[in-house]
């Protein structure tokens, strides 16, 4: 059980990866949502031009005025010249500027569209040489106008960002293979997640769900995952008081599902939700002492280590500031992003935040006590 959908990419990976059966309940498996397979169309049209069904999902998302009968005559006439349709945009993108393109078989504003597609593929192309996937996928989600779309869902656009961003953590666990290499690593990788739609439920299985979705059920064995501030409590209930207690409210329906036995977990450090380093949710404190058994994972050796079982009163919790460290507008340099500009900040509960645009890896958001910032003056 967990908060938000996106959470359910890691486990869904894994268990294909173990064959260990599962379903997922109220909801999408994670590489079949409309947001991810779009995204990923546009790295898998920029890793392969030739790949014209990912190039044919995104040639109008967002919608730039290329509709089927276009791309039907596209086809047609790639065919004639050995070319994929993501080949052939590409090279009307080179020629518009230099050459004729009277001699095509589009009408001027299909034309003047498909140049335009052909110009974007043409910058993520040079992107893609340049930056790790991780990045690349900020890069695309960017550059291709898809962030607008994302923002004008009438329906879930908090949860659409959500799982981009945990596809974007997703990729950048290959970034230290390099440009180039990291995204054809990292679509390879997830071709094996994505091909397979479900692995048999037949006898025992795995139940994938939401907070949501489990009202009214309940498990023998629940494990209740991700039990963090800024997830558990949600970010955008911070400064909603009905909004916290309804949090509150449907912490108390996850830690109830388990009829025998139920395990809570956290992490330490997690990528793309929003600092990366975490801290045990606030409503752990509401359970009675007498009813909780902490345990500490283990390492490879079998060595006790510093896991999330910890009691959460002995967290190491460092004590905030009393006002923010950095200003608005402030240059700032990081031992590893390099040097940038400070967005803003703001003090929490557990530290001090900043949001900071770097020059070479983009806008990242930081816990003071840990990112030992140096001001530039």
């Amino acid at each position: 059980v967990y908060r938000t959908n996106a959470q359910s990419r890691a486990f869904e990976e894994a268990f294909v990866r173990q064959g260990v059966p599962y379903q997922l309940v109220g909801a999408t498996a994670f590489y079949a949502r409309r947001e991810v397979r779009d995204v990923l169309a546009y790295l898998r049209v920029v890793a392969n031009p030739r790949d014209l069904v990912s190039f044919e999902r995104v040639a109008n998302v967002p919608r730039r005025g290329i509709g089927s009968k276009t791309l039907q005559v596209l086809r047609e006439w790639a065919e004639q010249t050995s070319r994929a349709p993501g080949e052939v945009v590409r090279w009307m993108a080179d020629v518009s500027t230099t050459g004729d393109l009277s001699e095509s078989p589009f009408a001027a504003r299909a034309a003047r569209a498909l140049v335009e597609l052909g110009r974007l593929l043409r910058r993520l192309d040079t992107l893609a040489d340049e930056l790790a996937v991780g990045s690349l996928v900020n890069a695309v989600v960017q550059e291709s106008g898809y962030a607008d779309v994302l923002d004008a869902d009438p329906d879930r656009p908090e949860e659409r960002w959500e799982n981009v961003v945990e596809l974007q953590a997703a990729a950048a666990k290959y970034d230290d293979l390099g440009p180039r290499q990291s995204l054809l690593r990292y679509l390879s990788e997830a071709a094996l997640v994505a091909d397979v739609d479900t692995l048999s439920t037949e006898g025992d299985a795995v139940t994938l769900l939401t907070v949501h979705a489990a009202k009214g059920l309940e498990c023998g064995v629940v494990f209740m995952v991700g039990m963090e501030e800024e997830l558990f409590p949600h970010a955008r209930s911070y400064d909603d008081v009905a909004q916290m207690e309804e949090e509150r409210r449907l912490a108390y329906v996850a830690l109830t599902r388990a009829k025998d036995r139920l395990f809570v977990s956290y992490t330490r450090h997690r990528t793309g939700w929003g600092a990366p380093v975490r801290f045990p949710s606030r409503f752990l404190q509401d359970i009675p002492e007498h009813l909780l058994e902490y345990r500490r994972k283990l390492d490879d050796t079998g060595r006790s280590g510093d896991g999330w079982g910890r009691d959460v009163t002995e967290a190491t919790t460092p004590d905030p500031p009393n006002e923010r460290s950095y200003r608005d507008g402030q240059r700032v340099r990081h031992a590893a992003f390099g040097e940038g500009l400070v967005v803003s900040g703001e003090i929490t509960k557990f530290d001090e935040e900043v949001l900071v645009m770097f020059e070479t890896v983009g806008l990242k958001k930081l816990a003071v006590s840990l990112a030992h910032l140096e001001t530039i003056s």
